[in-house]
């Protein structure tokens, strides 16, 4: 049933087009259903498309969609989904294409392996398995999983004051942290213990490397002892190791028989 009117009320499973905008609805009841205006953008839900379809349940608040959207989901609820369904060990995704490629890029969820999978130029560059491992060129079998022929990750701060660094924080559960990182004001390398406050491993621009100082002065500077040597212990020597005492300046070295002073 087609009826043509102008500004007028519209009963249960009409098909109206409304002279006065140009508009056609089709509804069921006095609610919205199906509009379709002038420029042929059709609003499901709503007779004030935003976009080429607008499906709306429920307004979202006073903003408009965005000028270049195709379709826009709109809604007052907690929850606004797309859904896809489809039978076991199927994939489901969206394709990205252009003018020579039906897809160059998508993006797909693998129901017989449950991973979701990011692909660019046709190629898959990023998988996230069902476990939560996330490999980039890889199928992960760890947390993060990079494969590549230069597996290099570049972190770029963007500060240079004394407390600004770019680096990778390190921390076990209730464990002291330990941060790798470059020195923004200085430009050194730096392992660093969190829980202590203090520089393990220092490397200068230049070079010069300093266990337990922040300014080596020298290509090797170690504030402290130092033992070359087999054994675990700190004060128990083996055969064939040398120590370094700081505050004795004395070199041990040891032998089977016992330790020489140099």
């Amino acid at each position: 049933y087609r009826e043509s009117r102008a500004n007028t009320s519209v009963t249960s499973g009409q098909l109206i087009q409304n002279d006065g905008t140009g508009g056609i609805t089709i509804r069921s009841g006095t609610n919205p259903g199906i509009f379709v205006d002038s420029s042929n953008d059709v609003g499901i839900g709503t007779t004030d498309p935003d976009s080429t379809l607008h499906v709306q349940n429920g307004s979202a608040g006073t903003v408009d969609a965005y000028s270049n959207s195709i379709l826009v989901l709109e809604a007052s609820t907690d929850n606004n989904f797309i859904n896809m369904l489809s039978p076991d060990a199927k994939n489901q995704g969206i394709l990205f294409g252009d003018a020579t490629q039906n897809w160059n890029g998508q993006i797909q969820y693998n129901h017989n392996g449950n991973y979701m999978a990011f692909y660019t130029n046709q190629s898959e560059q990023i998988r996230i398995t069902s476990g939560g491992n996330v490999g980039i060129g890889a199928n992960p079998t760890s947390i993060l999983h990079i494969k590549s022929s230069q597996a290099i990750i570049q972190l770029d701060g963007t500060g240079t004051g004394a407390t600004d660094h770019a680096g990778l924080l390190l921390q076990n559960e209730g464990s002291n942290k330990w941060q790798v990182q470059n020195h923004a004001s200085n430009d050194r390398f730096q392992i660093y213990n969190y829980s202590q406050s203090n520089t393990g491993l220092s490397i200068l621009s230049g070079g010069n490397v300093g266990i337990g100082t922040d300014n080596p002065v020298k290509k090797l500077d170690v504030r402290g002892g130092i033992k070359l040597g087999n054994s675990g212990n700190g004060s128990i020597f083996s055969d064939g190791d040398i120590y370094f005492q700081h505050s004795g300046r004395q070199i041990f070295m040891y032998d089977g028989s016992g330790a020489y002073t140099l």
